[in-house]
């Protein structure tokens, strides 16, 4: 003998409208509940086991609506090939994510010695702008008979102002 569908006295009572109805209902309730977890660090009242029992609730509610509506469209074997083909596309778009995600690193790390570089190679053309500066201060000493002290505190000074300016950038 064969076995009814549970859901089959369910649709034939009530009708393919009401099916219909109460599907978007639980689904809109399954939505609530998802998001009212979701800012359960917001809202500090909402006790998170009872948020969790809401969701839970939800995904029954939806999971007889499913069944419901697979049996209503004749749908329950196509529904689970349609799953199949789903779940494979879904893990083929993980795996590719995955690897983006390494080649990006790879990238954010070439980029990382790349700045590293010119870091270093603008610091080396500071400390020879300082070096510059001070060789000029010393000359001007010399040259306009500046008093030594002077023109080296003015140098340092240069030095210490570049170096922040080129710090902070």
């Amino acid at each position: 003998m064969k076995k009814k569908n549970p859901y089959e006295k369910f649709m034939k009572t009530f009708g393919d409208e009401y099916i219909l109805q109460i599907s978007i209902e639980e689904a809109s309730e399954l939505i609530k509940a998802i998001s009212k977890f979701k800012r359960k660090d917001i809202d500090v009242s909402k006790d998170e086991n009872e948020l969790i029992t809401k969701i839970l609730d939800g995904i029954a509610d939806m999971e007889i609506c499913l069944e419901e509506l697979k049996f209503m469209f004749n749908g329950f074997d196509e529904v689970e090939e349609i799953k199949q083909i789903k779940i494979e596309k879904g893990a083929e778009r993980a795996e590719e994510f995955l690897k983006k995600v390494d080649s990006q690193k790879t990238l954010q790390n070439l980029a990382t010695s790349q700045t590293t570089a010119k870091t270093k190679a603008k610091k080396k053309n500071v400390a020879k702008e300082v070096y510059d500066t001070e060789t000029l201060a010393k000359k001007y000493d010399k040259e306009f008979g500046f008093d030594e002290s002077v023109t080296n505190k003015l140098a340092k000074a240069y030095s210490k102002k570049y170096n922040q300016n080129f710090n902070d950038k």
